[in-house]
């Protein structure tokens, strides 16, 4: 991916040799190489404010109030770990979330989503840890058109949750 940094983005100790660390407002703009009708990304994140986080972000913006959402966000006051995907007609059809419980900021979490649109119903789950702690299914709807992804940026218009802490070994 290409790094856009406002000038809060360095290179520190990670799970894997070395991490990013951001401090909002920073990027990682990633080619769209995903595969929207099925998929799984897992990473670590070490978070340093209690403020609401974006991880992972292939929003489509658009005019309208509500985008083609697809996002990976962190409440940072209650650890609420969000998995929110919308339909092709901005409907917020699926997604999954976890209270983490004990969450704590400067400590290293791993996460892996996964997600399917298979003509007959919509799955997401997300882990945490290796452990699943959320999913939800519903009926089929149609796959969205998205943006190219962002690691550490939101992309939805009017929610400023941009990434203030660390993060690693994205897949």
């Amino acid at each position: 991916g290409i790094l856009v940094s406002n000038g809060g983005v360095s290179y520190v100790p990670g799970v894997n040799k070395s991490s990013l660390s951001m401090d909002g407002g920073d990027k990682v703009e990633m080619p769209n190489i995903l595969n929207f009708s099925e998929g799984t990304i897992s990473f670590w994140f070490n978070a340093s404010s209690t403020s609401s986080q974006t991880f992972f972000d292939a929003t489509l913006n658009t005019s309208a109030i509500y985008h083609r959402r697809f996002y990976i966000e962190l409440n940072g006051t209650n650890g609420r770990l969000f998995f929110n995907v919308d339909d092709y007609n901005d409907f917020p059809f699926i997604g999954s979330y976890y209270n983490i419980p004990g969450y704590a900021q400067s400590k290293w979490y791993f996460v892996t989503a996964i997600w399917r649109y298979d003509g007959e119903a919509n799955v997401t789950q997300i882990y945490l840890n290796g452990t699943l702690v959320g999913n939800d299914t519903r009926s089929a709807s149609t796959v969205p058109i998205l943006s190219a992804p962002r690691i550490g940026n939101n992309q939805t218009k009017g929610r400023l949750r941009d990434l203030n802490g660390t993060t690693d070994d994205y897949r």
